[in-house]
């Protein structure tokens, strides 16, 4: 199966670039998968996990949100998201106490900014918590 180039960057770091045979994600339209050679896009992506297939291989991620390219005529992909962690990197205690915390301040929230933040909150920790209880990179 063909592959494209993946690139992954935060405003914190940039994850070593990877081949990919496939790309699956949550953006604002619903779930996709790219495959190699997929025609130039741009889309939002959610809150979600981030599942990338290679070589046998298939590895999640914790993402934050952000922004997708993709060139065709480049076959490379480009992610550019406000965070993304391995699953090696998902401390679960961590997670476990940030979605209690994001509980807290949603039943406590008395404006709809509060409200929001909170429900951002606790779908990034409920989003580690699956991927780390669930998922393993094989």
């Amino acid at each position: 199966m063909d592959t494209f180039k993946l690139e992954i960057f935060t405003p914190d770091k940039r994850l070593p670039d990877m081949d990919a045979q496939s790309l699956t994600l949550e953006t604002s339209e619903g779930q996709m998968t790219l495959l190699a050679h997929h025609i130039d896009l741009i889309a939002n992506i959610e809150i979600c996990p981030v599942v990338i297939k290679n070589n046998g291989h298939i590895y999640h991620y914790a993402t934050s949100g952000g922004a997708l390219y993709f060139m065709h005529d480049k076959n490379v992909a480009r992610l550019l998201v406000t965070s993304v962690e391995s699953v090696e990197e998902i401390d679960l205690q961590r997670a476990i106490a940030s979605k209690t915390q994001a509980e807290k301040l949603l039943q406590e929230a008395k404006t709809v900014v509060e409200t929001n933040n909170a429900e951002i909150q606790l779908k990034r920790a409920i989003n580690r918590i699956n991927i780390k209880s669930t998922k393993k990179d094989v």
